[in-house]
């Protein structure tokens, strides 16, 4: 169009150029508008389009709340706080007990350990005695006889105090 503008100035027709000016300036008027249309119409498929969503949004909102208000009426909430602070007041004595069983336990080492230590002075003293009375004379053995004597009758005592209990057990059966 351009160039026909031209070429009617050059020939100096003025009236066809201003026509042939003021319909490119209608043109792209024409194709201004188009493209506001599009505009609008794309804008309006948007609204139709967030609105088709929100409705979704709302069933879904609604199904949701229906399963929601079924779900309550399934469960109690109180019956179930009540299970879950029972079970935590037993997790606690179990806890407790567990830490006492572990001090006992704890406990328990300790006086094995102190046992067996016990026991390694008594070796180590026996040796040093065994070493210190190796050289010595060997002691009287008059006294050691008498006392033999006191044991032996000691034992005669008992055996007859244990002829007594059983004879007195016999009595009450």
């Amino acid at each position: 169009m351009k160039n026909s503008i031209k070429q009617a100035a050059k020939k100096g027709d003025m009236s066809s150029a201003k026509m042939l000016a003021k319909e490119i300036v209608r043109s792209r008027k024409a194709v201004s508008r188009l493209h506001t249309s599009k505009a609008h119409m794309n804008s309006v498929v948007m609204q139709m389009q967030q609105q088709l969503a929100q409705q979704k949004v709302m069933g879904h909102m609604a199904k949701s709340t229906q399963v929601m208000a079924a779900m309550n009426r399934l469960v109690k909430v109180s019956d179930i706080s009540e299970t879950m602070q029972g079970m935590q007041k037993e997790m606690m004595k179990a806890g407790l007990i567990e830490e006492m069983v572990d001090d006992a336990m704890e406990g328990m080492e300790d006086e094995d350990d102190e046992d067996a230590a016990d026991e390694e002075v008594d070796k180590v003293m026996q040796e040093l005695n065994t070493a210190a009375f190796a050289d010595s004379a060997s002691a009287p053995t008059k006294q050691v006889q008498q006392q033999e004597a006191a044991s032996e009758a000691a034992a005669e005592d008992d055996s007859a105090e244990e002829e007594m209990r059983t004879r007195l057990a016999e009595l009450r059966s």
